[in-house]
């Protein structure tokens, strides 16, 4: 996965540099000029689609003045150095897994720019939320049942098994936070499960499994991502819960995900 079509991170950072450079609130026309005299933003639209984004993730402060025009003079201060998104199981179900869990789970983390761009708005539980990325999800969940021991830490193996991912990208963020040891552990343990199984009962899920994992392994090994897994990773918050997952719960998990079994 890649940033969000026309929303670039240097971009996004050009622009925040530029409010940030000004002594006062920067107006969107004196924000468009210097973002012009750079090469980051050309067009009126492209500018406002990364203020907005900019504001939603609580990086940027908008605010407007009444100049007795039709439209009110719109101003922007930096508010934050960090960005904020959501993340949590209702996010990474609304990405696809396969799941039904009793009540929304959508929490609130602070990231980075980088985090921002691959974010997406969108309305879950009946409000407008900023998404974070399949990747981005992943890696927090890890952290935060690392944190609080809430059992979620195997509910990301339906998505390693099965879903084609941006190792590189989630790999680094899992290293940000604290887990990048502990996600690659994981993926060896999944990889294991699929490679040179010992002990498992149902065939038929672990064949239909099983082919889905290597396709995306042959698809990580032509683009060189696979051996990101060789590195120890930065971080082992949460290494007790998912190294002791069993054959057959990574089988189980990763078959439910497909709807080989209910």
């Amino acid at each position: 996965m890649t940033e969000r079509k026309g929303l670039r991170q240097e971009t996004a950072e050009t622009i925040v540099d530029v409010v940030e450079s000004t002594r006062r609130h920067a107006s969107f026309s004196r924000i468009l000029l210097e973002c012009r005299r750079r090469g980051a933003a050309k067009w009126d639209r492209t500018l406002r689609k990364y203020l907005d984004l900019l504001v939603q993730g609580e990086v940027l402060r908008k605010n407007t003045r009444n100049v007795g025009s039709v439209f009110p003079m719109e101003l922007y201060a930096v508010k934050s150095t960090r960005a904020r998104i959501q993340i949590g199981l209702s996010v990474l179900i609304y990405h696809g897994l396969n799941w039904e869990i009793e009540k929304p789970d959508i929490v609130s983390v602070y990231s980075d720019i980088s985090a921002l761009v691959r974010a997406k708005s969108v309305r879950l539980s009946s409000k407008m939320i900023l998404a974070g990325c399949l990747e981005d999800c992943l890696a927090y969940e890890l952290k935060r049942d690392a944190r609080a021991k809430r059992g979620t830490s195997e509910l990301l193996v339906p998505i390693l098994a099965t879903r084609r991912l941006d190792l590189p990208y989630v790999f680094d963020r899992a290293d940000r936070i604290g887990v990048g040891r502990t996600i690659r552990v994981l993926f060896r343990r999944i990889s294991k499960t699929f490679f040179s199984p010992s002990s498992i009962s149902d065939g038929r899920a672990f064949l239909a499994t099983r082919g889905t994992f290597l396709r995306l392994m042959r698809q990580y090994s032509r683009s060189g991502a696979i051996k990101l897994l060789d590195e120890k990773g930065k971080g082992s918050d949460g290494i007790d819960n998912v190294s002791g997952l069993s054959e057959s719960v990574i089988v189980n998990l990763a078959a439910k995900q497909l709807g080989v079994i209910g």
